[in-house]
């Protein structure tokens, strides 16, 4: 049987704050995954490496608490359930 892929986190964020949402997740969630900024040359870098890792964008998404529904948060609840293990 072969090994699991390893999984690497492409992180889109805004800043230093989304930086560490992501980064406490991640480490939350997969001890082993990496992360790489979405930047053509870190994803190119990292997939030098040869060894076919499993890639999944990462965002941070801010929902506003109370109040009328938004279409945010209207798209949250109907996200794939794959993506909800990603929620923190």
């Amino acid at each position: 049987m072969g090994r699991s892929p390893v999984t690497v986190y492409l992180v889109d964020a805004a800043g230093p704050v989304e930086r560490e949402v992501v980064a406490a997740c991640v480490r939350e969630r997969d001890e082993a995954g990496q992360m790489v900024p979405l930047t053509m040359p870190d994803i190119a870098a990292r997939l030098r490496r040869g060894d076919d890792p499993l890639l999944v964008p990462v965002r941070v998404t801010w929902l506003a608490s109370g109040g009328p529904p938004t279409l945010a948060s209207r798209l949250a609840g109907a996200a794939p359930p794959v993506w909800s293990r990603f929620s923190c």
